[in-house]
């Protein structure tokens, strides 16, 4: 007869191996979904992921995974109820992460989501019709987000390690295969039929899609590169992920999309300053200060130089640049904000439920015809907040707005941490990744209900606030 020791030994390691699969699991799942996203372009035309039969089965193939995933973690739980209490007590942390503020609002917000897809029901069931996007929602809310309170800073940071590493490997390798392409004068077409090249009329870079896509997606894996920058100390380490991260500012300055270089103007000169503050072995205060603003001078110069060179290389067939354009010149999201905005508050319907994702654009062109005479359609509100309210509702845009302060007031807490102790644990690139990524979708939605890369990259960076946070509150680091 076996012992009641021994047996709950057996039980802790049958749980481990358990442990690990789910890990394993997680990271197929997560991988996969956050490729999925990044790769979604290139297999259908701009937007219409549904009329590429090749995108269709690699999203059933997101679903299935994600309901097996989901069936997993459900076994996972039920199992562990019968073990031992330390693995009944951590199987209770991981449902304590739920119960954050911030966790309750995106579940929320997904489930809100599921909401108002079935109150435009009638004729059609817009649950299926809409299921790309309830998909990546849910594993944003559910999975990415949380994730990073779970797992805990350490095993976090490995976790992303491998993910982060397999998507800019593949990134790294497309992008230089497209930039050879097009600086050698060959043509390239991609799986969507559609060409990289460069616009007459503009100059800027088409990559097989719209300019602010392509440009977003660039943005997230430079990002990405910064991210692995600043958490691996490694000095040859840093120097692949700064040689990795070129082509990607390469090919986002080549777009043309200005939220995105405003985005690198403002985030990786700020980077490089902190980055010399935190490392900088206890000069006194002004000699810091120097350095700080000249790294950030410098950074902000070298940003703005090689846009002027990209803008050079790809110039316009009518000699203008697309580097000549304003930063500050509206080029009608004015009216497209006030049309969304009127939108919302047009009946007690779509103040509570929005519209219908897809159907907005007529929604908008209506609105602004109504305000000014005449109007076209746009394929989105250009802004993630006012997004929300137009496809959930100003309830659902209320709580949004309550989750980006937390995460707000969370980043400005470790940015605050990190440079009193002048900690080199590099937690302080996640509140820069998620402004830059924040400042983007203030002009365009590409976060939340869009199924981005961005959006997987801002939601696993998110998750990994809270615990960083907690981590350099309770150790001293000077």
């Amino acid at each position: 007869m076996k012992s009641p020791q021994r047996s709950s030994k057996q039980n802790r390691n049958g749980f481990k191996i358990a442990d690990c699969i789910l890990i394993i699991f997680t990271g197929l799942e997560v991988t996969y979904h956050t490729w999925l996203a990044l790769t979604r372009h290139m297999w259908a035309k701009e937007n219409s992921m549904l009329q590429s039969p090749t995108f269709v089965k690699l999203l059933n193939v997101d679903f299935y995974l994600t309901v097996a995933f989901l069936a997993y973690v459900l076994l996972w739980f039920a199992v562990g109820r019968f073990m031992a209490s330390d693995i009944r007590n951590r199987q209770k942390a991981v449902l304590k992460c739920f119960c954050a503020p911030d966790t309750i609002l995106m579940l929320a917000l997904f489930i809100w989501y599921l909401v108002t897809n079935l109150a435009y029901s009638d004729k059609t069931n817009q649950l299926v019709s809409y299921m790309r996007y309830e998909l990546d929602a849910g594993i944003c809310a559910v999975i990415l987000f949380p994730l990073g309170k779970i797992l805990g800073p350490r095993k976090m940071k490995r976790f992303l390690d491998v993910v982060f590493h397999l998507i800019l490997a593949f990134s790294t390798v497309a992008i230089c295969i497209m930039l050879f392409n097009l600086l050698s004068g060959r043509k390239m077409v991609l799986y969507n039929t559609l060409s990289v090249y460069v616009k007459k009329k503009t100059g800027r870079v088409y990559f097989g899609t719209n300019e602010n896509i392509a440009a977003m997606i660039g943005l997230t894996m430079v990002y990405i590169c910064l991210y692995l920058f600043f958490i691996h100390r490694h000095r040859v380490g840093r120097i692949i992920y700064a040689v990795l991260m070129f082509p990607h500012v390469f090919a986002t300055l080549a777009t043309g999309s200005r939220a995105c270089f405003l985005a690198l103007l403002i985030t990786l000169p700020a980077a490089a300053a902190l980055f010399v503050w935190t490392h900088l072995d206890r000069p006194d205060a002004r000699r810091r200060l120097l350095l700080f603003l000249a790294a950030f001078a410098v950074g902000i110069i070298c940003i703005w130089v090689l846009r002027s060179v990209v803008a050079l290389i790809f110039k316009s067939s009518s000699g203008n640049s697309f580097s000549q354009k304003s930063l500050f010149k509206d080029t009608g999201r004015l009216p497209i904000w006030n049309a969304s905005l009127h939108m919302m508050i047009d009946n007690a319907k779509q103040f509570t439920f929005g519209i219908p994702k897809l159907r907005i654009p007529e929604y908008i062109e209506k609105h602004i015809t109504q305000l000014y005479g005449s109007g076209s359609s746009y394929a989105h509100a250009h802004n993630q907040i006012l997004q929300v309210g137009c496809a959930q509702g100003v309830p659902a845009m209320f709580a949004y707005i309550a989750f980006l302060l937390i995460l707000a007031i969370r980043s400005l807490k470790i940015v605050i941490m990190e440079i009193k102790k002048r900690s080199k644990r590099g937690f302080l690139v996640i509140p820069i990744c998620l402004f830059g990524m924040m400042l983007v979708n203030m002009f365009e939605p590409f976060i939340w209900l869009y199924f981005s890369v961005m959006g997987c990259v801002f939601f696993l960076l998110s998750g990994l606030l809270y615990d960083a946070e907690k981590e350099l509150s309770s150790v001293d680091l000077k």
